[in-house]
């Protein structure tokens, strides 16, 4: 007789107190819930895109019915209740090697899926257009097809962190445009929108596909590792104002299309040089999300001021906009690329504080990586693993970020590692405490007589006095001032040993677990 596949424990979040049972159950009869008509549209192609290898969400399953109904369970977080944010592009599952992918539904014979395939089908470290799986032919409707694309997302979603981040960015983007041109294809619609990243390695346990900021089972919020040492690849997507020149014609167009508005030379009656329409929204991309949202990149200035000359015929190509930014980049000194982005708002208390625990963050990650790379082959390396014959294969050293528990994987340690930070703080603000009491309460007015005393016999004693009280005030603003600042710091790194525990606790309580949730929703 087999034994029964216990139901994974769900956190106390995702359900319902008993007063709102009947709201939500109200709610999902009015149809609430129900799929929006553009959904529809993907519930129909179910079957076929299944038969072609590709598995869409529950949710648009045929005959799908609410997983929550009839549970006390909250709609919120059960997987199968997230509607599309966009209906033209859906989410799904590739079967031969659960790969997430993007499938869009686009009109077949414009230039989009010609360019899209061209380029998909080069091999060039260069090229940074959205590779194409496939492209299969729509069932219901001989105008549309179905592209297959590998799951993306928006390329500032987690935000830019550090300088290095923005290098990094420039480097890949430009790269990219100098490709498309050297096969004389023009974007025609270079924006933030439209430069994706493939961010597996920055979400090593997934995502959400539509709710990215939480886990594939919408349980728990999920936090990105730093861009910084990880293979983040920026992708150009959306060729649907693309064109390609043959050798030799002209790159002259008409049209206002694409979503920058600040193209000063686009017309539906005037012809402009696309190529160079790229280079100035190419530039407007790094001004707008970089130059004026943060004080420390202002070496992009002579760059974005080349690209962005009112006279198309002022701009460079890309290819010297490249080599321009090479000179550039050979300037920057490697440690300006681990600094954070500073907003120009900051204040420079807040800097100061924002810097150090920065600085913690990535000596932390440091950590994570080091373990994450090198421990199982020291361990290797040294015979350990055959000795204590050791599993490396349950050994998840990526999960933990405090020190003990990061090592071994013991989740008390990883408590004690807190609990001991948090006696540390506590002892560190005692003291402080009574160092504060005694400058105010000690023996201040001794020790400003013997200042006083040793002013010499040719100070006049007033003015000593004076100068003597006056020091020892100052003095202890800067004790107390700097005093504060170790607390705040030392506080925070409290909350992030914390918030280790709590994140491991509840890796753990996942684990525990094993077979599906109750919920029905298979996390991917």
């Amino acid at each position: 007789m087999s034994t029964p596949i216990k139901p994974k424990r769900l956190p106390a979040h995702a359900y319902l107190s008993e007063e709102l049972i009947p709201r939500y159950a109200k709610l999902t009869e009015d149809g609430i819930y129900d799929l929006a008509p553009e959904e529809v549209f993907w519930q129909e192609r179910y079957r076929y895109l299944e038969e072609h290898g590709y598995l869409l969400r529950p949710r648009y399953k045929p005959g799908w019915k609410p997983s929550w109904t009839g549970t006390n369970l909250d709609p919120t977080f059960c997987e199968d209740s997230i509607l599309l944010l966009k209906y033209q592009i859906m989410d799904a599952t590739r079967l031969s090697n659960r790969e997430l992918v993007a499938i869009k539904s686009f009109y077949k014979g414009g230039q989009e899926q010609h360019i899209a395939q061209f380029f998909a089908s080069i091999e060039d470290p260069r090229n940074h257009c959205v590779p194409i799986r496939e492209i299969l032919p729509d069932p219901k409707d001989p105008n549309l097809a179905l592209m297959v694309m590998p799951y993306l997302r928006p390329c500032n979603h987690p935000e830019f962190g550090t300088v290095g981040d923005v290098v990094e960015f420039v480097d890949q983007t430009l790269e990219g445009l100098v490709f498309m041109h050297s096969y004389r294809v023009a974007h025609r619609d270079i924006a933030m929108g439209n430069i994706m990243m493939d961010a597996k390695s920055l979400y090593p346990g997934g995502h959400h596909p539509v709710r990215i900021g939480y886990t594939p089972d919408t349980l728990y919020p999920v936090n990105p590792l730093p861009r910084a040492g990880r293979n983040v690849r920026y992708l150009y997507i959306d060729f649907g104002w693309s064109q390609r020149f043959p050798e030799g014609a002209s790159t002259y167009v008409l049209g206002d299309v694409g979503r920058d508005a600040d193209v000063p030379e686009a017309s539906d009656h005037v012809p402009y040089d696309a190529f160079k329409v790229d280079i100035f929204s190419l530039g407007n991309v790094y001004t707008k999300f970089f130059e004026r949202k943060f004080m420390n990149v202002e070496f992009l200035h002579s760059l974005t001021a080349l690209m962005k000359q009112q006279r198309p015929e002022d701009r460079p190509t890309a290819e010297e906009a490249l080599q321009e930014w090479k000179r550039i980049r050979a300037t920057l000194s490697d440690s300006l690329f681990r600094w954070r982005l500073v907003p120009p708002t900051e204040a420079p208390m807040e800097k100061v504080i924002n810097d150090t625990v920065a600085v913690a963050w990535e000596d932390l990650d440091r950590l994570h990586v080091l373990q994450e790379c090198d421990m199982l082959k020291y361990l290797a390396f040294c015979g350990i693993t055959d000795v204590f014959n050791i599993d490396t294969s349950k050994l998840h050293l990526e999960t933990p970020r405090s020190l003990i528990g990061s090592i071994f994987k013991i989740l008390p340690l990883v408590g004690l590692y807190a609990g001991s930070i948090a006696a540390a703080t506590v002892a560190d603000i005692a003291i402080g405490i009574y160092v504060i009491y005694q400058l105010f309460h000690g023996e201040a007015a001794s020790d400003v007589n013997k200042c006083v005393a040793n002013a010499g016999d040719g100070v006049n004693k007033d003015f000593a006095h004076f100068a003597c009280s006056g020091s020892f005030k100052v003095g202890r603003v800067i004790v107390i001032v700097l005093y504060v600042i170790f607390w705040i710091i030392t506080i925070y790194g409290c909350h992030i040993a914390f918030q280790a525990h709590d994140d491991d606790a509840k890796v753990d309580e996942i684990d525990e677990g094993s077979g599906e949730p109750e919920t029905g929703n298979v996390p991917y």
